[in-house]
């Protein structure tokens, strides 16, 4: 009896000539992740890419083994990378930094030489922000994937937009509700290492608008 009900689940899953044909098996995944260790040509930074992501060059500052980890989570990073195409093709270097003495980690994105997409405009009016706030929502996401992933302290990580290499940098903080999502910016901007405040009674916003002549010439300095 045993050998009989094999042998008519045999017959029964056997093909005849009007069944459709077997389906192909899947495709194998085309995502490739890529990671390659710091080198002298990266600077010193950790570079993660992945498909339909531009790399991300990660260097790191008085950040422990283990954080230092919670960031190069390769699923994390290549996020980062796909969101920050929409600056343009180029690699992007993004500082994950915690300064002991103030206790207050930062992260912070360079806008790559010559791709002016999240680079901020001068106007009319002012300084027009909202170019850079495809980049600064891109490292405010990553900061809270590693935060709600690994360390909710993370959190506490301030986000930051620098458009050039010091001492002549521009570098402009995610402000707003917190934790601040990169939709807008401090008032406060450091020009060249200097601390320049628009005149604005809100925490966060997109536009600056200088209060001087003077600071209308240092705002000026942060446009390609």
């Amino acid at each position: 009896m045993r050998f009989a009900g094999l042998g008519l689940l045999v017959v029964a899953c056997t093909p005849t000539a009007d069944s459709p044909p077997p389906l192909p098996p899947p495709p194998p995944p085309t995502q490739v992740v890529k990671v390659e260790p710091p080198t002298a040509s990266s600077g010193g930074a950790t570079v993660v890419s992945g498909e339909a992501a531009v790399p991300v060059q990660l260097q790191f500052t008085s950040l422990s083994r283990l954080h230092r980890g919670f960031f190069l989570r390769e699923e994390g990073v290549v996020a980062l990378g796909k969101a920050l195409a929409a600056c343009g093709g180029e690699p992007v270097t993004v500082e994950v930094a915690y300064d002991q003495e103030a206790l207050q980690g930062r992260i912070v994105g360079w806008i790559p030489p010559g791709q002016p997409v999240c680079a901020p405009v001068q106007g009319d009016e002012g300084l027009d922000l909202r170019p850079m706030r495809a980049m600064a929502a891109a490292l405010a996401s990553y900061r809270d994937d590693v935060a709600g992933r690994s360390d909710f302290r993370v959190a506490n990580f301030k986000v930051f937009v620098q458009t050039s290499e010091e001492p002549k940098a521009c570098r402009f903080e995610a402000a707003g509700q917190y934790p601040p999502d990169g939709s807008t910016f401090s008032p406060c901007v450091m020009v060249a290492g200097e601390r320049v405040c628009a005149a604005s009674e809100e925490q966060g916003v997109v536009l600056l608008k200088p209060g001087s002549g003077e600071q209308a010439a240092r705002l000026s300095r942060c446009t390609p």
